[in-house]
């Protein structure tokens, strides 16, 4: 799941270091694809928070990617690719379509309740970014320099722009790089074509994707 998805799903009110584990793993895979040691420790009340918070993020990824929610709109995004013209081996279409997935739940979420991304960044602006950044380096890979992904991320809050179609495929497309998959901007463009006829077809779906977390 993405961002706003774990943040939908698992948020607790006044709890913002909880809210912040929820997306945390996804901020070390930006930042150079790494990961949490296998045991996460802490030291104070906010890192206590912020491992819950992590493990809760990782319950809604295991329940998300073994659903058949999850292998049913996947697999029908990426026929949804395939009547375009680009090549789905060189730009990976199961890939782009596991992606695309996550990224348009965000998105319908962010136009159904814009309030939604709005309270998303104000839980994560209550975080003491030095905290934020002990936790990551004493649990993972993490340097010094992983404070600045973490306060590019706050002030550009490129989530609450989702709903832009073109900021969207910006998103996607730098996503897509990290796994050494290159998309030109012609190729860019045809995505963006895409999009709301993607959109359209998950949308169809929302009353699943909420019983598969209301039943666990």
């Amino acid at each position: 799941m993405n961002y706003l998805t774990h943040y939908y799903f698992f948020e607790k009110k006044d709890r913002p270091y909880y809210n912040c584990g929820l997306i945390f793993p996804d901020w070390l895979s930006a930042y150079g694809r790494i990961k949490f040691n296998v045991e996460i420790v802490t030291q104070n009340g906010y890192e206590l928070d912020l491992k819950e918070g992590v493990l809760s993020h990782y319950l809604g990824d295991k329940i998300f990617h073994s659903s058949v929610y999850f292998k049913t709109y996947a697999h029908g995004i990426k026929e949804l690719l395939e009547t375009t013209s680009l090549n789905k081996d060189k730009l990976r279409f199961t890939f782009l379509a596991h992606v695309l997935l996550e990224m348009t739940i965000d998105r319908i979420l962010l136009k159904i309740n814009s309030d939604l991304g709005l309270s998303f960044y104000q839980s994560l602006a209550q975080c003491d970014t030095s905290y934020l950044l002990r936790f990551a380096k004493n649990n993972s890979a993490a340097d010094d320099n992983f404070l600045a992904l973490i306060q590019q991320f706050q002030k550009h809050q490129f989530v609450l722009k989702y709903n832009r179609t073109d900021v969207f495929i910006k998103s996607l497309v730098r996503i897509a790089q990290r796994v050494g998959i290159d998309i030109n901007d012609s190729q860019a463009l045809e995505l963006m074509g895409k999009v709301d006829e993607i959109e359209s077809y998950v949308k169809g779906g929302f009353t699943q994707l909420h019983l598969l977390f209301i039943k666990n």
